[in-house]
């Protein structure tokens, strides 16, 4: 078997936000692949300026950041949820992103999650994603959103503690997983 290697990222640039708890977990959770999570933060990147995209005047951040997903074959993203989208944060780099490389998640492969502290579990944002994502050339393999995050989840303990969520979200990891494995 070929190991894989998986670039995990959350769409929040909080310091404690839930979607970067939720992503550590799940990369801890992925057998006989290689993850990494990364930080959006260490990468400069302004507001996108239509002009200067379209100039071709790319911030340095941008760059970086597009070779880095360009060495890994599959993605976890966990994204938050802002006024019933993903936050203005995150469509920033996607923007910025997509100008540079419209297809700039060629043939990867996308385990998509969401997480708040409504019910709806960031059913938005998932949403959202699950529509443009393929438009970059992606593929979401699968979508998991788990509603009332603060009561399913231990923070302390970097545990789900629902065991409903729990066997759900093994299901998710574990299809993602054999999708990759598939795929020599």
């Amino acid at each position: 078997m070929h190991e894989k290697k998986v670039l995990v990222l959350s769409g929040s640039n909080g310091l404690d936000s839930k979607s970067k708890q939720l992503a550590a977990y799940v990369a801890h959770r992925i057998e006989n692949h290689e993850t990494k999570l990364i930080d959006w933060r260490s990468y400069d990147i302004p507001v996108l300026k239509e002009d200067r995209a379209k100039a071709g005047e790319f911030p340095m951040g941008i760059r970086m950041l597009h070779r880095v997903i360009a060495e890994y074959e599959a993605l976890i993203i966990s994204v938050n949820e802002r006024n019933l989208g993903i936050s203005g944060f995150f469509k920033n780099i996607i923007d910025w992103l997509s100008a540079f490389d419209p297809k700039f998640l060629d043939q990867k492969k996308i385990l998509l999650m969401g997480t708040s502290n409504n019910e709806q579990g960031a059913s938005h944002a998932l949403k959202y994603m699950e529509t443009i994502l393929p438009t970059f050339g992606t593929q979401v393999v699968e979508s998991f959103g788990i509603p009332l995050f603060s009561t399913k989840f231990d923070s302390d303990k970097n545990e789900v503690v629902d065991e409903v969520v729990l066997l759900g979200l093994i299901d998710v990891i574990s299809d993602f997983v054999q999708v990759l494995e598939e795929e020599q």
